[in-house]
């Protein structure tokens, strides 16, 4: 009650910090409940669809004692429901849900919330929508028939970039190149202008002079490269890796060069195998393999940018053009978009490499599906990546692919929320650091904050956190802390346990283990798409075991028996660093809830850290790291990310104010449409083509070039003229009444 009074008694923007388990669904009703029985209409945002559904079902009968009308938009499928669903006078739903109807109405002037003023908002999990999704934009999708040429160039570039892979030593991460016979793949490592070599055959007949290949193997496999090459790999066979591996080290003595040969173990990890070297120092790396192959390592795929930008280029020819069959044809409209983005796309192949199904995204009936395992867990079911990375995870698993979109419509976070005028009202168990309050306050300047003092005496036991140094380690040390917990005592029966693991993958990993130690069957709590009502609605028995992601770290209540309180309630494992310490104290504040007893552990593996902080001597020191790591970021958002965010809305909103103008210039609704949907596509494109100078918040030169040319698109258009071969431009011009004279 004394919460919902400082909401209730505030005259600006007011965020409370309540306690886990202390209530915040009902403090929200019961504000919102009160705001709307003062005239207003009250939207109300969570961090997931999932927990929208949950919390207007679970109060919609609390609503139905003042007449008070309640629905969610996350479940509205056309824009006839979204249009009834905005006449109630609560609304709950995620911010990407609201973002997008607002964009829906204003963009797009579609009829979804007219009569709807911005005039309360309520945020359930402050932290997580307004700290870590602060600049978070939304969009609606705008597919572009045009920009399908560019898949083209995305193959192109993702058959050169996945020749490549990543491998890592305990303690440093290389690029692998792809296998080469190794005199190749040395000769290529060499600057030849200052050697006497002018081939690589002449590496491979220092090889055969140091006798490590038999005596004429040189002229053998000069003849099949000239003749055979299909038959190069079978008379490699017969060199084995122990033989390259001291062509490593005894080919110094020719060369001046410095080398060091790495070998895999059965786990996959590099091992250093050469005398002499460090990884210090490590001189030329390379991969040995069998079978007379070897890859070359180096220390970042930023080498690679641009020669492979360079192959792409030497491969495609723009029109119009003389045409040349070895090269790919291209529209000439595109020639700007393909330079400006080139070097961005290569990256974000090798980003697709790096991304891992199970924890950045996973692939359910051919569609590729982020997950934000980093703070909530869920699946992501209506986001797609940019800059070709969506495209580029869809050919590495070979799902369909989809063209690349433009983006010509976005709103932020931070606009949105702004546009409630300061009426910003929300809850959290975990509102974060001075820096982070300091953060919300410079977005938000009317808003005030409030830590209530917890209602019950917190029975939470915190036991000392632990860190190791290997995975195998690490899951050993969580089975134990496990068993040890749920198993019966001579005062009970025994707890039952939620482990919390950093992604789908480790908590697959980490549920197999506790089967095979505990011979038991863990349920397991990963997937947000998934119906896990059985999982979450139950109350857990004494030695019962949840293994879970962040989904399960946040806004889920996990009951348990009197059996389970009795003999000292929820066990919590959390099994990774979190990105910051509110996602840890969210964790742990899934046991001990409501005057309840429970224990929570912290049990990392230093090999699961990030490189920054692998070196810290104790886990504490780990902490302290990563919390100033985290105030870096959030210094980074205020200082980089924000200036760029308002001057994007700027430009949106300059061409918001364009595209009016052309609606009341236009009254035929069929040329409007043409040419609104010819001048989408060409604001698409150039803000792609401008991303450098807004990166540089070049404010006055982008607003000046933006109402020139997009006015001039409109005129090319008014004179049947395409400024990017917009399929509507044809559409229009074929279906344009023809005069014939007889």
């Amino acid at each position: 009650m004394v919460s919902w009074c400082f909401l209730a008694l505030s005259s600006s923007a007011k965020l409370l910090e309540v306690g886990t388990g202390e209530g915040k669904s009902c403090i929200i009703a019961m504000f919102a409940a009160m705001r709307v029985l003062m005239g207003e209409k009250v939207d109300i945002v969570s961090s997931s669809s999932e927990l929208c559904k949950r919390d207007a079902e679970d109060w919609k009968e609390f609503y139905s004692y003042f007449n008070i009308t309640v629905d969610v938009n996350t479940t509205q499928t056309t824009d006839e429901d979204r249009f009834e669903c905005y006449k109630s006078d609560i609304v709950y739903g995620t911010v990407e849900a609201f973002a997008a109807d607002h964009l829906r109405q204003s963009f797009e002037l579609k009829k979804i919330r007219p009569d709807r003023q911005f005039q309360c908002i309520i945020v359930d999990k402050v932290d997580s929508l307004l700290l870590d999704q602060g600049v978070q934009f939304t969009y609606l999708s705008s597919d572009m028939v045009s920009m399908q040429h560019l898949n083209t160039v995305l193959a192109m570039i993702w058959s050169a970039v996945s020749q490549h892979g990543y491998v890592a030593t305990e303690s440093k991460v290389f690029i692998r190149g792809p296998p080469l016979p190794f005199y190749m793949g040395v000769y290529d490592s060499l600057d030849t202008k200052e050697l006497k070599i002018e081939d690589s055959i002449d590496v491979l007949m220092i090889a055969e002079e140091l006798g490590l290949v038999p005596s004429g193997f040189t002229q053998s496999i000069e003849t099949i490269e000239e003749k055979e090459k299909d038959n190069l790999g079978k008379q490699l066979k017969i060199i084995t890796q122990e033989q390259m591996l001291t062509f490593f080290e005894k080919v110094e003595e020719y060369l001046p060069y410095h080398f060091s040969a790495y070998i895999q173990d059965e786990n996959g990890i590099l091992r250093l195998q050469t005398q002499g070297n460090s990884e210090e120092d490590p001189g030329i790396p390379f991969l040995v393999l069998e079978d007379g192959l070897c890859c070359a390592l180096c220390d970042s795929d930023q080498h690679l940018w641009e020669p492979i930008g360079n192959y792409v280029r030497d491969h495609l020819q723009f029109t119009p053009c003389v045409d040349d069959n070895s090269k790919h044809s291209i529209p000439g409209f595109l020639h700007n978009l393909v330079e400006t983005k080139l070097e961005v796309w290569v990256q974000n192949a090798f980003l697709a490499i790096k991304l891992q199904p199970g924890r950045e995204y996973i692939v359910k009936q051919d569609q590729i599906l982020p997950v934000d395992f980093k703070s909530t867990g869920i699946v992501e079911q209506n986001k797609k990546w940019g800059d070709g990375l969506q495209q580029f995870l869809e050919m590495k698993h070979h799902t369909k692919l989809s063209t690349m979109s433009t983006i010509t419509n976005f709103i932020s976070n931070v606009a949105y929320f702004n546009k409630y005028q300061g009426k910003i009202y929300g809850t959290t168990g975990t509102l974060g650091t001075e820096a982070d309050i300091k953060f919300l306050k410079t977005l938000y300047p009317n808003l005030s904050v409030c830590r209530i003092p917890s209602f019950n005496t917190k029975k939470l036991f915190e036991v000392k956190g632990e860190i190791e140094g290997s995975p195998d380690e690490w899951r050993r040390k969580i089975c134990l802390a496990v068993k040890n917990q749920i198993s019966p005592t001579s005062y009970g029966k025994g707890r039952a346990a939620l482990v919390i693991c950093e992604s789908i993958n480790r908590a697959k990993e980490v549920c197999t283990e506790l089967k095979k130690q505990l011979n038991c069957e863990p349920k397991l709590y990963t997937r947000s798409d998934n119906d896990n009502t059985s999982i979450t609605n139950n109350d857990l028995n004494p030695g019962e075991v949840i293994v879970a992601t962040n989904l399960a770290g946040r806004g889920t209540d996990i009951k348990t028996t009197d059996e389970v309180n009795r003999s000292g309630g929820l066990f919590v494992v959390l099994t990774f660093l979190s990105q910051n310490a509110r996602v840890e104290r969210q964790a742990f504040g899934r046991t001990a809830r409501k005057g309840q007893p429970g224990s929570a552990q912290l049990i990392v593996c230093r090999s699961h850290l990030q490189e920054t902080l692998r070196k810290a001597p104790s886990l504490d020191a780990v902490k302290e790291l990563r919390d100033h790591l985290a105030e870096t970021k959030v210094q980074h958002v205020l200082e980089d990310d924000i200036p760029e965010v308002l001057l994007r809305e700027k430009l949106f909103f300059k061409y918001c104010e364009i595209l009016l103008s052309v609606y009341q210039e236009l009254r035929n609704v069929r040329d409007q449409k043409v040419i609104v949907s010819i001048l989408n596509e060409y604001w698409g494109i150039w803000l792609q083509l401008k991303s450098k100078q807004i990166l540089e918040l070049k404010q006055t030169e982008l607003l000046t070039s933006l109402d020139v040319d997009i006015r001039n698109a409109k005129l090319q258009s008014e004179k049947n003229e395409s400024p990017s071969s917009s399929v509507y431009h044809y559409i229009k011009f074929a279906t344009k009444p023809c005069l014939t004279t007889i």
